[in-house]
């Protein structure tokens, strides 16, 4: 994996609460990322925040249509 694209669980948590990702969302990622790093591996938090980031910004965008 990129090691860009590696990112620690507190700044994961720290993003995706910015971007009002749940809370049980939140938890259930960290605890798949502390059995990927388990198993020698790691999630691409850093992808998933982005693809969350863009539904975030899309749901913003449709409450001001309406």
């Amino acid at each position: 994996m990129d090691a860009s694209k590696i990112m620690s669980i507190e700044e994961f948590i720290k993003q995706a609460r910015a971007l009002n990702m749940s809370e049980k969302e939140i938890q259930n990622l960290v605890e798949a990322e502390k059995l990927a790093i388990e198993f020698g591996g790691h999630l691409p938090l850093a992808d998933l925040l982005a693809e969350h980031r863009g539904i975030y910004h899309l749901t913003q965008r449709t409450k001001h249509l309406y």
